[in-house]
Order: structure tokens, then C-alpha cells, then sequence
């Protein structure tokens, strides 16, 4: 965080206050499940899920499995728990965005899947209320993120809502899973697959990102990509496959991750659901379209001086974000088979 920044200091307050309170509501419901079949363990509760109520819950878990479950979506930026995550994400520097924007959501979507695999998979699927509310939150999200998203401006505030559109993508990925269908098979690997595509791409994006920042200037707009294509061929045109295979073009990868959950959600039968994401995705097609376009099309009017683009560690993470990312769209079953 820049210390001089009120920006800045208006984000780290903001994400320091919310996360405690999910923190808290996390915490609550931990304690809820806890009191309902006395273990802390995931051995110990799933068995008392069986054993007392044959995965068909009372109330009290249900409400235990309820606000356990907003810790995760606050962490991974569903709505609407997803206030924190443009103003964190612009004030923070580019660098930290890209880690949080990355790292930080798979840890979290990677901790939230483990629980829904060894925990809640059966209680959810027994509990129609709980997969009602789990639907509504999926289809705002994708919803507000691309809508909101496709105005945005700000580089990283763009970014920012981009995130929270993949992770109405990832919900319905969750929702096949916990559904019991027949596409719950393939929505533990879909999720896994999708998270792994969706972190490389940012990782090289926000790696290019970091390169072309102004000297002491993070808060990198639209503009600062004007004239990139000529400037920095190379750099536009690796941000052009991240930003391509961020919107689902074929045959990147972020195509194959979409097409992936969209089966699996198709196969346990969420079929409206699934229309819904995939005119999110047309909509917010725009957010990726707009910084090509910027790149290669439009001619800036102010001379932006980047940071020169020999940074090692940058040019090594946007290499291999590119090789992977075009690798998994040309390669995607036998990436699929890895896991």
C-alpha cells in the first residue's frame, strides 16, 4: 500500500474492516457447527451429518453451513460481498493487485472447494433453500460484474469487476457440484481447471501491467495503453492472448475452462443459469475488448513513459503465463487429464 496515498489508505482500511467482520461471520458459523455435532474436525462433523440427521439438516447447521459459506464468497468477491474488491484492488500497487487478484482468490476457492467435496456436498444438495440462495448469488454476480465492469476506465478497477464475473463462473461450477447430478462428477476437475487458467492469465496480464505503469503511478487508465501495439509489440501482444482467452475466445484457454463448467452445469441441470453465464460472458466481452482496442487502434494524445520492459522477474512471469496459456487452449484434454 502507498502510505501517501488517501486512496490507498481508504482501500487497506476498508479491506482490514470487511475481511474482519467475514472473518467474524465465518468464525459464528464454525462455532454454530461446532455446537451441532461437537467436532472441528471434517471426519467428526461429517459423520454427525450422517449419523444424526442422515445429511438431511435441521435448521441450526443450516444456518452454521450458511454464514461459514459468506466467509468464502467475501473472500472469493461474489456479490454482495464483493464491495471491497475495487477499491482494494486500485489502491493497492499493481504488483500486490496481481497477486491478490490471483493467489490470494484460488487459495480461497481452493479452500472452499475442499469443504464443499468433504463437508457440504450432501447437506446442500438435501436443503433446497441453500442452493436457491447459492443460484440467486451466482446469477447477480455475473450479472453486476459485467455489466459494471464493461464501463469501467481504470485499468484495475476493470480488472477488479473482470474477477468478480469469473467468480460467478466458479459459483456455477460449485453449483453442479453440490447439486448431486450427474455433473457433479465433473465440477470438482472444471473448477480446478478453470482456477489454474483464470490465475496464469492474470499473472502475465498483471505482469505486463507492472511493466507499462508510469514511474510512481499506479492508477493506470485506458489510456496508458494507446499506442502499446507500436510501442511495445511484444507486450500487446501477449496482453492481447490474456485478454482474448480472459473473455472466452476460442481456442484459448479461458475458452476451454468456460466450456468446462458450462458442461458441467448444463449436465446437472441448470440450464437457465448457464444461459445467463454465457450472455455474461458476450456482455462482458467488452471489459477485454476495449484495452486491444486501445492498444492497437486509437492514438493517443499524450506521451506516456513506461517502465522500460527488461524487468526480469516481469518478463519471466509473462512468458510463462503466455507459453501455458496457449499450451492449455491448444492442449486442454491432456491438461485436464494432469489433474
Amino acid at each position: 500500500m502507498h502510505r501517501a496515498s488517501p486512496m490507498a489508505a481508504e482501500a487497506g482500511l476498508k479491506y482490514f474492516l470487511l475481511g474482519g467482520a467475514a472473518s467474524a461471520v465465518l468464525l459464528y458459523g464454525a462455532s454454530i457447527i461446532y455446537g451441532t455435532t461437537g467436532s472441528l474436525e471434517v471426519e467428526g462433523i461429517r459423520a454427525a451429518f450422517q449419523s444424526q440427521w442422515g445429511g438431511k439438516l435441521p435448521l441450526l447447521p443450516v444456518v452454521g453451513i450458511g454464514l461459514f459459506s459468506i466467509g468464502f464468497l467475501f473472500k472469493i468477491g461474489a456479490f454482495p460481498f464483493h464491495v471491497w474488491v475495487p477499491d482494494v484492488y486500485t489502491g493497492a500497487a499493481t504488483p500486490v493487485t496481481g497477486f491478490m487478484i490471483s493467489a490470494v482468490k484460488a487459495a480461497a476457492t481452493g479452500a472452499m472447494l475442499r469443504m464443499s467435496l468433504e463437508l457440504f456436498a450432501v447437506p446442500v444438495a438435501n436443503t433446497p433453500v441453500l442452493t436457491v440462495i447459492l443460484c440467486v448469488i451466482t446469477v447477480a454476480t455475473l450479472v453486476f460484474g459485467s455489466v459494471v465492469g464493461a464501463r469501467q476506465t481504470r485499468l484495475k478497477r476493470l480488472f477488479a469487476y473482470s474477477t468478480i464475473v469469473h467468480t460467478g463462473y466458479v459459483l456455477l461450477g460449485f453449483l453442479a457440484l453440490l447439486s448431486g447430478g450427474e455433473g457433479a462428477k465433473d465440477a470438482a476437475s472444471s473448477i480446478v481447471s478453470y482456477t489454474i487458467f483464470y490465475v496464469v492469465m492474470n499473472l502475465g496480464a498483471f505482469a505486463i501491467l507492472t511493466m507499462i505503469s508510469p514511474q510512481h503511478d499506479d492508477d493506470l487508465t485506458l489510456d496508458h495503453l494507446t499506442g502499446l501495439g507500436a510501442r511495445r509489440p511484444i507486450l500487446a501482444f501477449a496482453m492481447t492472448v490474456f485478454l482474448l482467452s480472459m473473455a472466452g475466445i476460442p481456442p484459448t484457454a479461458g475458452f476451454f475452462g468456460k466450456y468446462y463448467l458450462f458442461s458441467a452445469a448444463l449436465a446437472s441441470g441448470y440450464t437457465g443459469i448457464t444461459i445467463v453465464a454465457a450472455l455474461a460472458s458476450v456482455v462482458s466481452a467488452v471489459i477485454y475488448l476495449r484495452p486491444v482496442f486501445y492498444m492497437y487502434f486509437k492514438e493517443s494524445e499524450e506521451s506516456f513513459q513506461t517502465v522500460p520492459s527488461n524487468w526480469l522477474g516481469n518478463n519471466i512471469v509473462m512468458g510463462l503465463s503466455l507459453f501455458l496459456t496457449v499450451l492449455m487452449g491448444i492442449l486442454p484434454a491432456w491438461f485436464s487429464k494432469l489433474l
